[in-house]
């Protein structure tokens, strides 16, 4: 254990079971023409294994600048890794080569979505494996009608194809979260329909309506959209329908519907 103690302030749990470090570090299989990105590596628990992976880059994104310190003592004398000091939220995938790319990590809790999110904007994206938290983990996997079906699982599943992989127990980090851990795999998987204005709609609708899941769609969206109705009735929803009971599919149609409608008028 390196003597850097876990921040609160960055939700830091460090990973200290080494065969469940080796476990999520191969869980991803990049090739010789691929990019590598690990999520705030903390003091390097999966970076050790990652680093020896066969990949063109490996590159490591950390915020906090004690960690980037002993990343760079440690591993930094690798020929193909690039360590950028960086709130991943600001990261811009610009900056990395149009290689494929594969992104892997152990998330703060408190800004997973977030993180997630970002991610998914990655042109070069084909998959991201993330440790989170396992109730985080059965929302982004969950089918629609069920209780644990939020905007989070409708985003994903249009975009990726996302899988439950593994539990991780609170005994595998220091110091010992709450709550069990999730190990998720999300492999990129974009339908050919899907536009990035028609993301940005839909990710606009699903904020709308998932805050008041309780509710059926036309009472949530008649007070932003006169129109809605119109809408729902081209698409067949009936008036019922609930935010949670839309596929992930059926949920963008709407969102570029209503909003394509709504600039018209």
């Amino acid at each position: 254990m390196d003597s850097i103690k876990p921040s609160r302030h960055f939700s830091q749990n460090f990973l200290i079971d080494e065969k469940v470090q080796k476990k999520i570090a191969s869980s991803l299989s990049p090739s010789l023409h691929d990019t590598l990105l690990e999520i705030g590596p903390g003091t390097g628990a999966l970076t050790q294994h990652l680093v020896h992976q066969k990949v063109r880059r490996f590159v490591v994104a950390e915020f906090d600048k004690r960690c980037v310190d002993v990343i760079t003592e440690k591993f930094l004398h690798h020929a193909h890794m690039h360590l950028h000091h960086v709130d991943i939220l600001k990261f811009n995938w610009l900056t990395l080569p149009d290689d494929p790319l594969y992104i892997i990590g152990s998330l703060p809790y408190h800004i997973t979505s977030d993180i997630i999110l970002h991610v998914l904007r990655a042109p070069q994206l084909v998959e991201a494996n993330f440790v989170v938290q396992k109730e985080v983990g059965e929302r982004l996997t969950a089918k629609p009608g069920s209780k644990t079906y939020g905007r989070l699982s409708v985003l994903l599943q249009l975009l990726t194809n996302p899988s439950y992989l593994f539990d991780i127990s609170p005994e595998s980090f220091f110091p010992k979260p709450k709550v069990t851990s999730a190990l998720i795999s999300m492999r990129k998987a974009v339908p050919h329909f899907v536009t990035k204005e028609g993301i940005r709609y839909m990710e606009r609708l699903t904020n709308l309506c998932f805050q008041q899941r309780r509710k059926q769609l036309k009472n949530i969206l008649k007070g932003s959209f006169p129109h809605a109705q119109d809408s729902l009735n081209h698409l067949g929803i009936t008036e019922s329908a609930r935010p949670e009971t839309l596929t992930p599919e059926l949920f963008y149609h709407l969102s570029v519907h209503i909003f394509e409608r709504h600039r018209q008028k």
